[in-house]
């Protein structure tokens, strides 16, 4: 059975960002969303692999122990030029304040992701886990998700998602053409619109 992943319409995104109080936070969700990235992928950038000229992201040691590059969209430019400015000489892309050489914290993101996913009224819970521990919808796998399903809903092809996502075969990015409903809107609406008698 074909279990979907759950995603963030945009206007639950822009409902997120709205409550984001702190930069940092809000850098890592954009990162995210806009680039389609793993929290260990946010986690692990580096400044030295973000090149703002050629417009492209080199992801080092992904899934499976692969690189692979993504592209900026041009809106995040000047947002990520700004953060190289505030964050001044350091290692990774989210410097801890310890040490500006050591990853960021997978803890501390995702107490960060769910403290304003409550303020944005979408910390939803779901089951508890095996342990006990109360699971929720979104989490912040659920940006990377949405990022595909926004590509999807907006035309574009299944083999440049796959590729942006870093996927190993097509199938795996075909599980967000079952999360879109926009070919299916369409042709409801062209069938059952309000001009319709």
């Amino acid at each position: 059975m074909r279990h979907l992943p759950n995603v963030l319409y945009p206007e639950q995104l822009k409902k997120l960002f709205r409550v984001v109080s702190s930069p940092k936070s809000a850098m890592l969700y954009a990162m995210a969303f806009f680039h389609g990235l793993r929290s260990q992928e946010v986690r692990r950038l580096k400044v030295r692999n973000i090149n703002l000229d050629e417009g492209v992201i080199k992801i080092e040691r992904s899934k499976g122990d692969k690189d692979r590059y993504v592209t900026i969209p041009p809106c995040m430019i000047p947002i990520i030029k700004k953060w190289l400015e505030y964050i001044g000489d350091c290692e990774y892309f989210f410097p801890t304040r310890s040490n500006n050489s050591v990853e960021y914290d997978r803890e501390t993101m995702q107490k960060r992701f769910k403290s304003d996913l409550k303020k944005a009224g979408l910390l939803v819970p779901e089951k508890k886990d095996t342990k006990g521990r109360q699971r929720y919808v979104y989490r912040f796998h659920t940006l990377r998700h949405s990022y595909a399903s926004y590509l999807i809903n907006n035309g574009v092809d299944l083999f440049t998602i796959m590729k942006l996502m870093g996927h190993n075969n097509i199938q795996t990015t075909q599980i967000y053409v079952h999360i879109s409903q926009s070919d299916a809107k369409k042709h409801l609406e062209r069938l059952f619109g309000d001009n319709k008698k």
